[in-house]
């Protein structure tokens, strides 16, 4: 995306994956490919999906979670449907997201985190009225609305999940 609308820079795509549906044995996922000079984040709002790269980083995330993968100089992985949805079906959504470092880090060591949902701060939103919470903010990357995201962040990046209650 960052080729036709220079103003998103530092984002060079955004994927909303899903939803899917999959049936016993049909999930797919993406087999081992490489990045270089950029992050990989990855946030999953339903199913589970499993990571393993090159630099012998592996991780699992189920609804809520979020991976952070710095490939700097070069990492090869895959991103592959959890066990249970491979095995029994199941349904896959969530959205990815990838950041261009910036020249100076381009040849950083790779680095890879998971962040599992209940490590991430949710801010409730309150209204004027004495209704309770308007809503709530899940602080997924860098920080907002007084919290920060556990998660260490090349760059200015701060992504948020927003929950909103109904008017």
């Amino acid at each position: 995306m960052g080729h036709e609308i220079d103003v998103i820079d530092p984002f060079l795509m955004l994927d909303h994956l899903g939803p899917i549906t999959y049936a016993p044995g049909e999930a797919v996922g993406a087999p081992d490919h490489p990045h270089r000079g950029q992050v990989t984040f990855s946030y999953i709002l339903n199913g589970s999906m499993q990571h393993l790269d090159s630099s012998g980083a592996s991780g699992s995330m189920g609804a809520g979670d979020a991976q952070y993968m710095v490939a700097g100089r070069g990492v090869v992985h895959s991103e592959m449907p959890g066990t249970e949805i491979m095995e029994r079906g199941g349904t896959i959504e969530g959205f990815q997201l990838w950041i261009n470092l910036p020249a100076a880090k381009k040849m950083m060591e790779p680095s890879y985190q998971d962040v599992k949902a209940s490590q991430m701060p949710v801010v409730p939103l309150v209204g004027k009225d004495a209704a309770g919470p308007k809503g709530s903010a899940k602080i997924v990357l860098g920080s907002g609305f007084g919290a920060s995201s556990p998660t260490e962040v090349q760059g200015a990046v701060t992504y948020i999940d927003l929950r909103l209650r109904p008017g």
